[in-house]
């Protein structure tokens, strides 16, 4: 599964498929409108956009989007598409970055990339998490102010989440970041590297590019299959 295009859709392929299938009102056989509560998250070809981030847990794709809708995706057998989350007011503004995060116990985090609107070139200057719970049949995002042991590796492919103490000099209760905003790459390049601590709330900036390598690609996070 796939987040595409300008417009961040969804797309799937399975083993011996031809073509990709594309998740929209057709596809999902219901309203869109059951799905989300924003217009502008509905195109004129009724398409579902926005979605910002994708994992897979325990059988199932889940997508979130930037207005904090969850969607479960089934694609075993025929595709099964639920809504988990409602839209929420949280976090709207359009310069905030959304992730979707497993954490080592399993539990889905939605982590809130908090950009300053007053620097000019858009520096990181917190993150907030929010857990998934499912309080009497209602499930909803719960803030939490620690990640315990875990450490989060957030940019422009797969999040990932390790245990911290499974690796030398890895700093736990903090998120890592790299540069995904790539709006600003023309003022000289990706800039906003460095770690997030939330016990503390600071942001600390841990690689500085050489000028060389301002004109590369975006950096990503690599987890070796290996260790």
């Amino acid at each position: 599964m796939v987040i595409y295009g300008t417009q961040s859709r969804l797309a799937f392929i399975k083993s011996g498929d031809q073509y990709w299938t594309y998740i929209d009102q057709s596809i999902c056989g219901q309203n869109i409108r059951d799905f989300v509560e924003s217009t502008y998250q509905v195109t004129d070809d009724k398409g579902l956009w926005y979605w910002r981030d994708i994992v897979y847990l325990n059988g199932l794709y889940y997508a979130l989007d930037h207005f904090g809708v969850l969607l479960s995706c089934d694609v075993r057998t025929n595709l099964k598409v639920k809504k988990i989350t409602r839209l929420d007011n949280l976090h709207n503004k359009w310069n905030h970055k959304t992730y979707l995060v497993e954490s080592s116990e399993g539990d889905l985090l939605r982590v809130i990339r908090v950009i300053d609107d007053e620097y000019h070139y858009g520096m990181t200057i917190k993150f907030v998490v929010y857990k998934l719970v499912d309080f009497c049949g209602d499930p909803h995002w719960t803030e939490v102010n620690s990640l315990g042991n875990d450490a989060f590796f957030l940019g422009d492919n797969h999040s990932i989440s390790v245990v911290a103490s499974d690796f030398v000099g890895c700093q736990p209760n903090s998120i890592y970041f790299c540069d995904d905003c790539d709006d600003f790459y023309d003022h000289g390049g990706p800039n906003d590297i460095g770690v997030f601590n939330l016990q503390d709330g600071c942001v600390r900036r841990h690689y500085t590019l050489a000028h060389s390598q301002r004109l590369m690609p975006p950096s990503i996070w690599i987890f070796p299959t290996f260790l």
